[in-house]
């Protein structure tokens, strides 16, 4: 899997993924697409694999926030014995 900037595509809407931001992998999803001033809002999550409380809400472009993200990737299957 390769990382996808989000300059080129946005992940699906709810879905969670892996996000790239400040260099660091985080994972989140995107809430939606024009929610802040017209730039995506993404939600970021506590855990994989489940629905946990949410740490920060951040937008792609927004120079204020703590986090800025600028790529995402599918998360990988679950290993399988």
């Amino acid at each position: 899997m390769n990382w996808i900037s989000v300059n080129e595509q946005l992940p699906p809407l709810k879905q969670h993924v892996l996000l790239s931001c400040y260099g660091r992998v985080i994972y989140g999803r995107l809430e939606s697409e024009d929610g802040n001033m017209g730039y995506p809002v993404f939600k970021i999550c506590d855990s994989v694999g489940e629905e946990r409380p949410i740490v920060l809400e951040t937008t792609v472009h927004n120079e204020f926030t703590t986090s800025r993200i600028t790529a995402w990737m599918p998360l990988p299957e679950p290993y399988k014995n």
